[in-house]
């Protein structure tokens, strides 16, 4: 069977830095099967019909040069639609099949039973049986222990009508062919419920990666700010998708790596989920500062000009013409870290009359 694997956008307008980890990890799997990376819109939740919204997470995913196979703009006829809003009666099939079984109920759920509407619909619930095997298969974590998982009875359609963002994502992941599922380690306890649904409706399970908690920050005080965590902020500030890529590659996959340049093709060939790191995962700009400077330092001139342009557009006038104002941030390219810093540089040498060219 081929590889088949999703990243899935939930309530969510643009990457942060664990998305975009997950989502680079998921193409790079992909990728290395020789299999297909698609993305899915899973609002069952939180339904919108203005895709749009979603554009951010779309520019975010093509930036990084992490464009999808398929994808709400370009689906496949044999797994559309992509958005979860989309297929409620697919779910609902699913729901009924289910019922007949007997192991769903409905009942107010606790946070609603405390309010006084008196109008509030019961929410269906799958009652969990016993869980006959003892462990399941982590590709990075091994053999998980079924003790470690929750097995209590759970939601799969809310009080108002709609399926659970849980329950739609994985009957999503069947009816997708999904072959493999990349998560977060703090998912892993809801593996219990994936194991009992896929049991009652007789599906084959997909292989399961959970992968190891990321923290935001190395260093709180100088980068804690959070609007850091946005790609979409990186991008603005002059970060290069090729180092973000390979920052996080290396975050995951190389202990102690030396920073160096690494070609976006060399990162698929050489990709093994079983050598993903296990320890603690720090996110620390300083290193992606320097990994960026690397990437910086090797534009070309006309790569160079593309890339610093937007950062001196502003300072244009009259007096500073465009092409003088590149050589002097040429000046400057083996020591800035990111675009937004070649002002720093910059600004102390503008005068409404300069006194020198960049060639003196």
């Amino acid at each position: 069977m081929t590889a088949r694997l999703c990243y899935s956008i939930a309530s969510k307008h643009e990457l942060d830095l664990s998305e975009t980890r997950k989502a680079l990890i998921t193409f790079l799997f992909a990728k290395k099967m020789r299999g297909t990376f698609l993305v899915r819109i899973d609002d069952s939740e939180n339904q919108d019909p203005n895709l749009h919204r979603y554009q951010g997470v779309y520019d975010d995913l093509a930036w990084l040069n992490l464009a999808a196979d398929e994808s709400p703009i370009n689906p496949n006829p044999l797994y559309a639609p992509y958005l979860q809003s989309e297929k409620l009666s697919v779910y609902q099939r699913y729901l009924d099949v289910l019922e007949k079984m007997g192991v769903t109920y409905q009942k107010v759920p606790p946070r609603a039973a405390k309010t006084s509407d008196f109008d509030i619909r019961p929410a269906v619930y799958l009652r969990v049986k016993d869980a006959h095997q003892t462990s399941f298969s982590d590709l990075i974590l091994g053999k998980i222990a079924i003790s470690r998982l929750n097995f209590n009875d759970w939601m799969i359609v809310r009080s108002d009508g709609l399926p659970t963002f849980e329950f739609a994502s994985m009957i999503d992941d069947h009816i997708m062919n999904i072959s493999h599922v990349i998560r977060d380690v703090d998912q892993l306890p809801n593996m219990g419920h994936y194991l009992i649904l896929f049991s009652y409706l007789n599906w084959p399970l997909p292989s399961f990666a959970h992968l190891p908690s990321l923290r935001r920050f190395k260093n709180s005080q100088s980068d804690g700010d959070m609007v850091f965590s946005k790609i979409a902020t990186l991008r603005e500030d002059g970060y290069l998708p090729e180092a973000i890529c390979n920052y996080f590659y290396d975050l995951d996959f190389v202990e102690d790596a030396k920073l160096e340049i690494k070609l976006f093709s060399d990162l698929a060939n050489s990709f093994d989920l079983r050598k993903i790191f296990l320890g603690k995962l720090v996110f620390d700009f300083e290193s992606l500062r320097h990994l960026n400077a690397l990437y910086i330092k090797e534009l070309s001139a006309s790569e160079f000009r593309s890339f610093i342009t937007p950062f001196i557009k502003n300072l244009v006038n009259d007096v500073l013409g465009e092409d003088y104002l590149i050589e002097l941030a040429t000046l400057f390219k083996k020591q800035i870290s990111h675009g937004r810093e070649i002002l720093d540089y910059c600004l102390p040498f503008i005068d409404e009359q300069p006194l020198f060219t960049p060639s003196q």
